[in-house]
């Protein structure tokens, strides 16, 4: 036992039981914390699909209802960004466009408030889907259903 340690203890009465079991319990405390933090580690790591994007939609959202009678809105939401080309030096634009489903309530919201060019922030989560062509292969997309959409 390190000669500081060992005083420290003498001082507050420990023997060398006593530093044993100080070792001993700080031993299962790490070995605790340790079991505790892989736990929250692979609650954090396990799978996640999260999607938050800010744009502006395309068109006035598309109405329907889905088989159960749910309402559905279908909107295209473009997110606009721009750089500068190092050859050139002159400024870029692209936008690229995102397929977003809302249902319910959401979906009611968006079609009352919403129009062509509004600003939107869209929460939610990504589906992929497909559809067979008429040469029956399967087209593959991917879009975002929406769980919250605001005005921004």
């Amino acid at each position: 036992m390190d000669s500081r340690i060992g005083s420290i203890f003498k001082k507050i009465g420990i023997g060398l039981v006593g530093w044993f079991a100080f070792t001993g319990l700080a031993i299962q405390l790490m070995w605790i914390i340790s079991v505790s933090y892989s736990a929250i580690r692979e609650d954090i790591m396990s799978d996640t699909n999260l999607v938050e994007i800010v744009g502006r939609l395309g068109s006035d959202p598309d109405e329907h209802r889905s088989d159960s009678g749910l309402v559905v809105a279908e909107m295209s939401i473009a997110i606009n960004h721009s750089w500068k080309d190092k050859r050139t030096g002159e400024w870029r634009k692209q936008a690229d466009w995102h397929q977003v489903s809302a249902f319910g309530e959401c979906a009611e919201w968006c079609i009352s408030e919403l129009k062509k060019g509004s600003l939107v922030r869209v929460f939610g989560r990504l589906q992929t889907d497909f559809v067979e062509d008429k040469y029956g292969q399967k087209r593959y997309y991917t879009k975002i259903i929406a769980e919250v959409i605001d005005r921004e």
